[in-house]
């Protein structure tokens, strides 16, 4: 591996031979060419010593100037002139909101050159869940989560005066409310929705709620300081994910050394209800699997545990939020169970070719559920699985 850091700019440029990739990072702010030499000869130095591709990954590229550009340009030109049968793949986020404007220059040099967005589609279930209807959704969840979770909330080690990062944070509720109860010295929600975002920022406003912040990300690339953050959560995120370790990795890279990282996720095919339980356990049952085929697990709160040993935290606490009728006013719970109905039926089994007879029984399931927890002899419940871990350090 060769590597540069150029300490002026506080950007770094590494060459990782093995995987034939150049990483460029930071904020790459030379005050003209000659100050960028050295970065522009590293990738001289690169292109000449592979075959096949190459690739330029940008995705941790905050800023870049002029002459930055201009050298990243000469550079790959003297690539076109020198190695004109190699590929270049330059690999950039649309967290940045000037890279992929800047970056579409690069393809009209070669044919043999480039650009993609890794994040446009960064895992399979986006286009659903980051629709503008999923917002109702969030919203009913919120609602009757919260009145339950916030007393185990101080037992995983959310305290006053903390700094607090909520990564997926949806329509920010849970960052709200960490920002009106607990007087935080910062709260940092990101999300990669940006009808999401809208929403959350819109509501932030509106309740005046100071020292709350929301940002455009990617929960597996976070442009956040490393051990940034007290309290680190992630609420019913990492089960739509398909790669959950990698979004698990960065929540403990932003958490300070002796802070604790919180996860909160379900076992969504085990809701249940009665009367009817038959007709429900198969709703639910079916329901999991659609979200399956997007890659959603929504049985992920039992996996918690593993994922956070394999991640290297300690003082792992796990358990049950189990939201009943019992506990959970019944008409806000009937809510959330129809918020479900209209996404898993109008959004997953249509779009997944399902028939009529099909939609009919997944609606048959929710009513049935429905019912079970508004009237007086019935009792349903969603079970939910709250965990945290200890950074080491």
């Amino acid at each position: 591996m060769s590597t540069i850091t150029t300490t002026t700019s506080s950007s770094s440029l590494i060459f990782e031979e093995q995987r034939q990739e150049l990483v460029l990072s930071g904020v790459w702010l030379p005050r003209d060419r000659a100050a960028a030499a050295a970065e522009g000869e590293l990738i001289r130095s690169a292109a000449a010593s592979v075959s096949g591709q190459l690739y330029l990954n940008c995705k941790r590229l905050l800023r870049m100037n002029s002459p930055a550009f201009r050298t990243l340009l000469e550079a790959l030109s003297w690539v076109r002139e020198h190695k004109p049968d190699l590929l270049v793949k330059v690999v950039i986020t649309s967290v940045i909101p000037w890279a992929e404007r800047r970056f579409r220059l690069i393809p009209r040099l070669s044919e043999k050159f480039s650009v993609e967005m890794y994040d446009k589609d960064f895992y399979p279930g986006q286009d659903a869940v980051e629709d503008a209807s999923f917002i109702p959704v969030l919203q009913t969840q919120g609602k009757i989560i919260w009145e339950q979770e916030r007393h185990l909330l101080a037992r995983h080690g959310l305290a006053p005066r903390m700094k607090v990062a909520d990564i997926c944070c949806g329509i920010g509720g849970f960052a709200m409310q960490v920002a009106r109860h607990l007087e935080p010295l910062e709260v940092v929600g990101v999300d990669h929705a940006q009808s999401s975002l809208n929403y959350a920022r819109h509501l932030s406003r509106e309740f005046c709620l100071p020292g709350l912040e929301f940002i455009y990300g990617d929960a597996a690339n976070l442009l956040l300081d490393d051990h940034r953050f007290d309290f680190v959560a992630c609420r019913l995120a990492l089960q739509i994910f398909d790669q959950p370790q990698h979004i698990l990795r960065e929540l403990v890279r932003i958490c300070r050394p002796g802070g604790r990282v919180y996860l909160l996720n379900e076992t969504f095919s085990r809701c249940f209800g009665y009367p009817n339980a038959e007709a429900i356990a198969w709703t639910y049952q079916e329901a999991s699997g659609l979200f399956g085929a997007l890659s959603m697990d929504l049985e992920f709160g039992p996996k918690m545990r593993c994922y956070m040993v394999e991640a290297g935290l300690e003082d792992i606490r796990v358990e049950p939020l189990l939201l009943t009728s019992c506990n959970t006013r019944g008409e806000d719970f009937a809510a959330v169970i129809r918020s479900w109905e209209d996404y898993v039926v109008d959004q997953l089994a249509r779009k997944a070719g399902k028939d009529e007879a099909y939609c009919r029984r997944l609606r048959e399931g929710f009513a049935a559920h429905v019912r079970a927890v508004t009237h007086d002899k019935g009792f349903g419940g969603w079970p939910i699985w709250a965990a945290s871990g200890c950074k080491p350090g």
